[in-house]
């Protein structure tokens, strides 16, 4: 439990850091009187780690799209495949030079090639586009499960490292009694990933409405930047400054 509730709160602290400063950027691009596309699209709801890739990073996403996978022939030739996985490859290692970011890109290069491989067999073309809510919720469940085993490669100091924790991950050592402070801290940090994700929900579809609703728009700001200063930690670098 403790394993799966460090692996979960890293995952929300990168999102954190990297889509609080990106929008940091945009915010005050805006000012300038300048646009910035959004860098984030909720990549924690993502449904297949296509989609991940489609709401996650979207600049570098993009920029491996079109500098990397359409000069290498993109889906032409029959080498769709391999241009994505080496895509990804140099994507894992433009965060780095350690192993762990090579292999974290040829995981995702692996994850995707197979979620295109998989699209193609009717039976998991049916799945793929069924409406059903239970179907998305386990294409969703099974996306995050994929995008956590990731982000351990991309935390660990080594491979050894990364190796083992996804193999405590996988250790069952029983459920944490009621009460104890291992199922309350996990269950807090399920929570605070989730509520930020619904806090991004709601500000992209309602940041029209809330432009039009000045009275309610800007307490939220200030009681916001309220709660950052009584709560907040003294400033510390940001995780993807050193990328």
């Amino acid at each position: 439990m403790e394993t799966w509730t460090g692996v979960l709160a890293f995952a929300g602290q990168i999102y954190g850091d990297f889509a609080g400063y990106s929008d940091m950027a945009i915010g005050l691009a805006l000012v300038l009187g300048f646009r910035i596309p959004l860098n984030f699209r909720l990549p924690y709801f993502a449904v297949s780690p296509v989609d991940f890739w489609r709401r996650w990073h979207i600049s570098l996403s993009t920029w491996l799209r079109d500098y990397l996978y359409i000069p290498l022939g993109g889906n032409r030739n029959n080498r769709r495949m391999r241009n994505i996985f080496i895509t990804m490859l140099l994507g894992g290692l433009w965060h780095g030079a350690a192993w762990t970011f090579v292999i974290w890109g040829a995981f995702h290069g692996a994850i995707i090639t197979a979620t295109h491989w998989l699209a193609g067999l009717r039976v998991f073309a049916r799945f793929n586009d069924s409406p059903a809510r239970w179907a998305t919720l386990a294409k969703w469940a099974l996306t995050f499960y994929l995008v956590l085993i990731g982000w351990v490669l991309f935390r660990a100091n080594s491979l050894e490292g990364a190796l083992a924790l996804i193999a405590d991950l996988h250790t069952f050592r029983g459920l944490p009694e009621p009460g104890q402070a291992a199922g309350l801290i996990f269950g807090l940090t399920v929570a605070a990933v989730l509520l930020m994700h619904l806090m991004d929900r709601f500000v992209l579809k309602r940041a029209e409405w809330l432009e039009r609703k000045p009275w309610l728009f800007w307490p939220l700001l200030v009681i916001g930047q309220l709660l950052c200063l009584m709560i907040g930690e003294p400033s510390s670098e940001f995780i993807y400054f050193q990328f």
